[in-house]
């Protein structure tokens, strides 16, 4: 009677055990999930994790200068993703000059339009135009981009404090 009793005991525990594990694990099943306002992020983390993802980008593109091929897809990427950034002016340029080193022309020419329309008044996006229309033997548009360019420079000012 006594091995009938302890085992009848022990087979309570170890059925209450399991029963009692099932069920919690069911309620944890049907546990209320967090309503989707909580779980969405908010405008300014938004924000943020987008302006991580665009200076690690610029970073990449920077670190990228030895290798032109390498820094022409990344450039190609960020003006895809960060069309709207104020930095995109910095990119075209650089893209700019990266496919100079590349010497594809229809890059340099839409790259070069591209930060021509973002920095009006930088003479050297010109100059780079100017060359690669020459190169591919538009005349006109290579001496319109060298008046825009020597005429920028002349518009630029020295600073009062620079040295002579």
């Amino acid at each position: 009677m006594k091995k009938s009793f302890i085992l009848t005991m022990s087979l309570m525990f170890v059925l209450g055990a399991f029963l009692g594990a099932a069920a919690q694990d069911k309620g944890a099943a049907q546990a209320p999930q967090q309503p989707a306002e909580t779980q969405q992020k908010t405008p300014e983390q938004l924000a943020a994790e987008k302006q991580a993802q665009e200076m690690d980008l610029i970073n990449r593109i920077q670190q990228a200068q030895a290798n032109p091929e390498e820094q022409a897809k990344l450039e190609e990427e960020y003006v895809t993703k960060f069309a709207d950034s104020q930095n995109l002016a910095f990119v075209e340029y650089m893209a700019t000059m990266t496919y100079q080193r590349l010497n594809n022309f229809d890059k340099i020419e839409q790259h070069g339009q591209a930060a021509l329309k973002l920095i009006p008044n930088n003479p050297v996006i010109p100059s780079i135009l100017a060359y690669a229309y020459a190169e591919n033997n538009k005349v006109d548009q290579a001496e319109e981009m060298a008046n825009k360019a020597l005429s920028e420079f002349d518009a630029l000012q020295r600073p009062p404090d620079a040295p002579q």
